[in-house]
């Protein structure tokens, strides 16, 4: 996959919710909350700038270039 939202967005937030176990929907609610809270202008603008390195890498090889990365 090559999107920002793919590689990037829900892996950190993942991450961040599940760092301890949940114990019911509201603090899934809340974790989720504060996660999406920790993302940063930078961090989608590196996630937006990675997104247009692996799309020229992708064009240049003619699909197939995960094993390049």
């Amino acid at each position: 996959d090559l999107t920002p939202l793919d590689f990037f967005l829900w892996a950190a937030i993942k991450e961040y919710v599940y760092s301890e176990p949940v114990n019911n929907i509201q603090e899934l609610n809340d974790r989720i909350t504060e996660a999406v809270a920790t993302i940063t202008p930078e961090m989608i603008q590196r996630s937006r700038q990675s997104l247009i390195q692996r799309a020229q890498l992708c064009i240049e090889v003619g699909g197939q270039f995960e094993h390049l990365l």
